[in-house]
């Protein structure tokens, strides 16, 4: 996902809060991040025409934001991500996926479907 990347990059982060962003996210706010609200969808990609200019306003005013907060702040402490970013490594999907991978084998042991 881009903004784990962006992070891991030490780079500041505007984003829409959308399912996929919020779901990495979870709780976790930073002066480096800025969520925009996305506007409403009459289609799974089409904005309700009145919610778009304001939705673009926002979306400036957070990229203006976080650029003059960099122009001040070059450095930004990725100490608050770390466990986040920590989740999402080739390793630990890896992990993730090992452990389905056993569980699967072992209930289909258990059934008598692998010998």
């Amino acid at each position: 996902m881009v903004v784990l990347e962006a992070l891991a990059s030490s780079c500041r982060v505007v984003a829409t809060d959308l399912p996929g962003v919020m779901e990495v996210l979870g709780e976790l706010r930073s002066e480096y991040i800025t969520l925009v609200k996305t506007p409403r969808l009459k289609n799974m990609d089409q904005p309700h025409p009145e919610d778009l200019s304001p939705f673009v306003l926002n979306l400036a005013q957070s990229i203006e934001l976080q650029i003059d907060r960099a122009t001040q702040y070059p450095q930004i402490d990725l100490a608050p991500v770390r466990s986040t970013l920590a989740a999402f490594t080739w390793q630990s999907i890896f992990v993730r996926v090992e452990e389905v991978y056993f569980k699967v084998l072992q209930s289909k042991i258990k059934i008598g479907q692998v010998k």
